[in-house]
């Protein structure tokens, strides 16, 4: 019975808030307007049916004077109410609103008392609004009736339907007075505070003890005299005003509360939503707060917590928009997830460009897309107890490559939740057969701070077949891009950002791919990618903020990813006149000759050449004019007229008509420069155009390395001490003074035979990239590093392979007319970027530029030293110590993007002008090579062999002497490693020396080890102090740790063998 009551009251309250709904919407209608009364009558009339019980039933007719005005279906039934229209005192028509069928009787036939009242307050303000019509003057008392009745009868409505609604309005309207400086509203507020004098006191901040809590009083007794104030402070608009913003607000609670519930399913705030715009149509005039307020948790709920993307989105959104979202995501039961980074950033581009006008280069538009939640991910872990796996990314990088692998196996063995697969199956009926791109969106990903460009994987999928053929491929893809969150790239992109102790969660996007079905194949027009900052610039006349665009036909695969074989149009849209080349040559040699596309009826992903391509489709390729130009050996020139004659004339891909004849590139310009200043910091975005229209595809932040100065070329510098110089393409860059140098010879790598060695020397590569001292060394090689194409014309690395050194230089040795293509623009120059690996390609041919050949073959080579398993390598990949080579000396690499030089020359540390010919005078001995403090001494320790004091670096000296007196027998050690400031030479004069000690013995050694220690440290602080005049007591830190530490990885342990910054390990006697 009870619960009968009760559901009978939720009804009536629901009912009383659609009539207030109706009233407010009603006032809103008959308000100043442009529109002729024709219009503003027909509005009223569908208004109208929404305040009744059953608006489906539910038929509304205004008559005025001749005219009659209302819904198409009317017609008079035995279920009518009807009200008469008075104008001054006459009538001057009547409202109708009737039911089409026979309904449950209740008060008044199938109306309620509430509905006639309902409709008498509406034909009150139709009669004060057809007044002004009429132009009859009228009684002003009733006029002045007429206009109060607006926002009384809404203060009565909710008085019946709602004693919270109420409560809020009458406190809000006090405090709404009060804060107006209304006296009698401050007065009457006053009488329930019974302690003045304390209040008077009391102020926030200035004592350390709580406020004492008001007496309670009840507001609602005082709603009357509350109201009279008001009546004679505020207009009646603008009460009817406040009460509308207040029910509004009031409203929006149930939302809010569905928000904050973590127990709300997708399902329960799909609804709540919808709901809420059902309620609210126009949810642009909902009060700042209370806007802002659901944005804030919705984005939160479904997109970040970030606060930085907080922060911009909010004022981006609307609440319809997440409508357009949450249809499309599949999560799991009760699930909680988000659709990750990607998508995150991807939707906020779009929201912020969509109201920018696209020109004559088609619409604006992001592609189809179904989200899967990042908990999915979660749930595909938990359903196929893959936990353990988390730890992976704390083990060795070799570990991690070597095991990947089979992970990845694992991972596309392993079923789904059967809640995910209702999930992709509805996804795949709503895609159709298009062919899709299966889409990493990590948390982490496409964030403020870490772009993480190209570390998970995009796979395309043809998506034909069979339902069942379509949704296999499907799992196969997403479980494939889960297992690459155990990859070792991405786990040595997030140690470099210390993001490795962050929860990493993969969301995955499921788009159709932008394009079109051109006989058997599928693909876009064109795409690319487009940088607000074009770091590495091929003329003084272009700057920094001009950008970058990167341009290929067809899938934009060839535009981001790194190819060895082919070359993207490249543009700087801030001055789009000056082209990387010039001569015709040049333009024909250098522009793309490969197409990334679909075929349909194989169903497979393919790269084709281009030409070929254009000859087979001809004309219904489309852009076909915008795209290419004509070249006939001595130019190139614009196809004229109609015909292209395809069938004879040779093409390039050149993309000039789109250049000329469409505001392609001040669009680019456009929108990457409002990216930039909305979100205030420089953005990467990918696109594509299908022939018809622009589709944004991805936006992340283009980070930036540190330290972009422009450092000045010295003069003078021997022809004996200079390495090597370059200039073409130089950017500014400050870089650490290099010990160490791995050079792959070029005319010795081309002359591998073998695949599988070609394949070796990418492995030694890595290896070495783990070894040497990071920032310290750079990495010398011929053609393109880390591409995905042709081996020979480039060593095949990864990020990981390669994330420590300082400087990466690419050797572009003449090979008949061959020259490599520059790196900037991947995803590959963008971890060169963000990592601040400085970049440098290098012409040794050019009869401008210094290349000392004899030095990089005569040098002594390590490569046996650091890395035996790869000694049969050693004629291709040379490992050299430059102090060991140059009698003591460093290489310091200078690089000037205003002079357009790079140098690299022999100095000695302390020389900063570049001069100095000589080693300086040492109080501590003779001069000291600079290997003497290299992480090089890896082998040497292993050897036993301690290098000479060095005054440069005699804390590193010290260390490897105290490995060799350590009694490890005696003192229970397993080993000694060396970490910290003095490992990565990054020390100064107050910095101590970071010992991690493996212990395996009991507790009277490690008192004993304790003692021994404590000695060492205190005259190395004697030591220290004589040095460098800074006096501290002790100069070790020791760190401790046993088996079960390194096992379980446990705090300092996990430096041992890690992925990077690994500890040193000390050789003993």
């Amino acid at each position: 019975m009870d619960r009968t009551i009760k559901e009978k009251d939720e009804i009536s309250q629901k009912e009383r808030r659609k009539e207030l709904k109706c009233i407010y919407e009603v006032e809103k209608l008959l308000g100043p307007s442009s529109k002729s009364m024709d219009e503003v009558l027909a509005k009223v009339a569908e208004a109208m049916r929404s305040g009744w019980m059953y608006p489906e039933e539910c038929v509304v007719q205004i008559n005025y004077q001749n005219m009659q005005i209302g819904s198409s279906n009317f017609c008079s039934t035995s279920w009518c109410l009807q009200n008469e229209l008075v104008a001054s005192g006459r009538k001057v028509g009547e409202i109708k609103v009737c039911y089409l069928k026979e309904l449950p009787a209740t008060d008044v036939g199938p109306f309620l008392n509430e509905e006639v009242k309902l409709l008498e307050n509406i034909g009150n303000l139709l009669a004060a609004y057809l007044d002004k019509y009429e132009g009859v003057a009228g009684d002003d008392k009733q006029k002045k009736g007429a206009k109060t009745a607006n926002w009384k009868m809404a203060l009565e409505m909710i008085s019946k339907s709602d004693a919270k609604l109420l409560m809020l309005v009458t406190k809000k309207m006090l405090y709404q007075l009060c804060l107006s400086n209304n006296a009698k509203a401050q007065a009457l507020l006053e009488q329930f505070d019974k302690d003045a004098e304390e209040k008077s006191n009391e102020s926030f901040g200035d004592a350390n003890v709580p406020l004492k809590k008001k007496g309670h009083f009840d507001v609602i007794d005082l709603r009357d005299e509350i109201f009279e104030i008001a009546t004679s402070f505020f207009s009646d608009h603008e009460i009817f005003s406040f009460l509308d913003a207040w029910s509004q607000q009031h409203n929006a609670n149930f939302l809010v509360d569905i928000l904050s519930n973590q127990q709300s399913s997708m399902s329960d705030i799909i609804n709540a939503i919808s709901r809420y715009l059902h309620i609210y149509q126009n949810t642009k005039n909902l009060p700042g707060p209370t806007k802002r307020q659901l944005l804030v948790s919705l984005i939160g709920r479904f997109i970040t917590t970030s606060p930085e993307y907080i922060r911009v989105a909010k004022n981006f959104f609307e609440i319809e928009d997440f409508l357009e979202i949450l249809h499309f995501v599949i999560t799991p039961t009760r699930g909680h997830g988000t659709i990750g980074g990607k998508g995150a950033g991807m939707f906020l581009a779009y929201k912020i460009l969509s109201k920018e006008s696209s020109g004559d280069f088609g619409t604006l538009k992001i592609p189809k897309t179904w989200y899967l939640s990042t908990d999915a991910f979660d749930n595909f872990i938990h359903h196929n107890n893959l936990g353990d796996l988390f730890e992976q990314k704390y083990r060795p990088i070799d570990q991690i490559r070597q095991e990947h692998p089979h992970i990845v196996q694992l991972f596309k063995s392993s079923p789904f939740s059967s809640d995910i697969i209702k999930g992709l199956t509805k996804a795949l009926e709503d895609l159709g057969d298009l062919p899709l791109v299966v889409r990493s969106s990590s948390i982490l990903e496409d964030s403020f701070t870490a772009s993480f460009a190209g570390k998970y994987k995009s796979l395309f999928l043809a998506n034909q077949g069979s339902r069942d053929q379509r949704l296999s491929a499907l799992m196969d893809a997403i479980a494939e891009i889960y297992a690459s969150t155990f990859a070792p790239d991405p786990i040595s992109y997030r140690s470099e950002r210390n993001l490795l102790d962050v929860k990493e969660s993969m969301g995955i996007m499921i788009q159709a791919v932008v394009g079109q079905k051109v006989h058997d194949y599928y693909f876009p027009s064109l795409a690319g990618v487009m940088f607000s900052n074009n770091e590495f610039r091929w003329s003084k006349r272009i700057k920094r903020d001009d950008g970058l665009l990167r341009i290929v036909p067809g899938l934009g695969t060839r535009a981001v990813d790194r190819v060895s074989d082919d070359y993207p149009i490249l543009i700087a849209p801030g001055q789009p006149g000056l082209r990387v080349n010039i001569s015709v040559e040049e333009v024909a040699r250098y522009s793309p000759k490969k197409i990334d596309l679909i075929n349909l009826k194989k169903g497979t992903f393919e790269t084709h050449d281009v030409y070929k391509i254009l000859k087979e489709l001809g004309y219904d390729y489309p852009k076909l004019k915008q795209i290419v130009s004509i070249y006939d050996r001595t130019r190139i020139y614009r196809p004229a007229g109609v015909d292209l004659d395809i069938e004879n004339r040779e093409m390039v891909v050149t993309f000039e008509g789109l250049f000329s004849d469409t505001n392609f590139i001040a669009q680019m310009k456009q929108y990457i420069n409002q990216l930039k200043e909305v979100f205030e910091f420089p953005v990467d975005v990918e696109f594509a155009h299908d022939g018809n229209d622009f589709y944004l595809l991805q936006c992340r932040p283009q980070i930036n390395g540190q330290d972009s100065r422009s450092i000045p070329i010295p003069k003078n510098i021997s022809k004996e001490r200079t390495l090597f110089s370059a200039n073409k393409f130089i950017s500014n860059g400050a870089i650490p003074d290099i010990t160490h140098i791995v050079y792959v010879d070029p005319q010795s790598y081309s002359k591998v035979a073998s695949i599988d060695d070609l394949i070796r020397v990418g492995e030694a590569i890595g290896l070495l990239n783990k070894i040497l001292p990071k920032r310290r060394f750079i990495l010398m090689g011929p053609g393109r590093w880390g591409s995905r194409g042709d081996i020979k014309l480039g060593v095949r690395t990864s990020y990981s392979d390669l994330n420590n050194t300082a400087v990466l230089i690419e050797i572009a040795r003449k090979k008949g007319n061959y020259t490599p293509e520059l790196s900037f623009g991947t995803h590959f120059f963008q971890d060169l970027v963000e990592s601040s690996i400085r970049y440098i390609p290098l012409y040794p041919d050019d009869e401008e530029v210094d290349f000392n050949n004899d030095f990089f073959q005569n040098a002594t080579n390590l490569l046996a030293d650091l890395a035996p398993n790869y000694q049969d390598l050693s004629a291709v990949v040379r490992v050299i110590d430059v102090g060991q080579n140059s009698e003591g000396k460093i290489l310091r690499i200078v690089m000037s993007s205003e002079e357009d030089r790079a140098l690299g020359f022999l100095t000695y540390a302390d020389d900063l002008t570049g001069h100095m010919e000589e080693a300086p005078p040492s109080p501590a001995g003779p001069p000291i090579s600079a290997s003497n403090f290299s992480t090089s001494t890896v082998f040497n320790v292993a050897k036993g062999n301690i290098y000479e004091r060095s005054r440069w670096n005699w804390r590193m000296y010290m260390a490897l002497e105290l490995s060799k007196q350590l009694d490890r027998e005696r003192f229970g050690v397993v080993d000694l490693y060396l970490i910290g400031s003095v490992k990565t030479e990054t020390f100064d004069a107050e910095s101590d020396i970071d010992l991690l000690v493996h212990f395996a013995g009991d507790e009277h050694q490690l008192c004993s080890l304790s003692h021994w220690l404590e000695g060492w440290s205190r005259c190395l602080g004697v030591m220290n102090y004589l040095y460098s005049g800074y006096r501290r007591e002790e100069l070790l830190d020791v760190k401790i740790v046993t088996d079960a530490n390194i096992e379980e990885k446990y705090k300092y342990a996990v430096k041992i063998g890690a992925a990077t910054d690994s500890a040193l390990k000390l050789g003993g006697k």
